[in-house]
């Protein structure tokens, strides 16, 4: 990459030095590291400037929870291979990933069959298991979807529907008299309930995935 470009954007990355290290290029699988852990690190919510140019087998661009993710699974898939994560603002996620309602969605409202659908569900609970392994803070609310209005109502059943079909775990559709019981200050005629949506700070997310990119080799 080009050093004026890379000044001009500010690239950044979260290294501790300008050359990768042997060790970290044949990093093996690192023991999870905890929410405590990774808050403590120097790299938790900085990143360092480097000097370019370096070498890698492979450059992700952007640390958001895209970036983040991305080269954290290519990191466990290859843990041979040099992998870089650039950044062009001074921190992690100061974005949409960390600009956003927090919500673990379960995949209700997007329609049947749709790559998105398929990517709700599996992510809901790829990221439940990433954070249990790691103790990371998060709280699994449930949802609940209230019908206030008659014409309410034939929507509801839709996003029912659409919830069998994109194999959401655990949704029931309950009436009105039992809505108190899982929001006493909640009133309606009918409402779908999703026990398995919840909440998270998705910014911190990515500043933890990538963290444990580092600690896995990655630069």
């Amino acid at each position: 990459m080009d050093e004026a470009i890379a000044h001009h954007y500010r690239l950044m990355l979260i290294v501790k030095s300008g050359k990768p290290s042997e060790s970290g290029f044949r990093a093996a699988a690192a023991a999870p590291l905890s929410y405590s852990e990774y808050r403590s690190a120097p790299w938790a919510t900085d990143v360092t400037p480097f000097s370019f140019p370096p070498q890698f087998d492979i450059v992700v661009v952007g640390g958001g929870i895209v970036g983040s993710a991305t080269a954290r699974q290519l990191k466990i898939e290859h843990p041979e291979m040099s992998i870089c994560m650039v950044e062009k603002e001074s921190k992690l996620a100061p974005h949409q990933s960390g600009n956003n309602s927090g919500v673990i969605h379960a995949g209700i409202y997007y329609t049947p069959g749709s790559l998105k659908a398929k990517l709700c569900v599996e992510g809901m609970d790829l990221a439940y298991k990433f954070f249990a392994e790691h103790n990371f803070p998060h709280k699994k609310t449930g949802k609940l979807i209230v019908a206030v209005e008659p014409e309410e109502i034939p929507r509801l059943d839709n996003l029912f529907e659409r919830a069998q079909k994109n194999g959401c775990k655990d949704i029931k559709m309950i009436d009105g008299s039992q809505i108190k019981e899982y929001e006493p200050c909640c009133k309606g005629l009918k409402a779908l309930w999703s026990p398995h949506t919840g909440i998270v700070d998705w910014g911190e997310v990515a500043k933890a995935f990538a963290a444990d990119f580092q600690r896995r080799g990655g630069t």
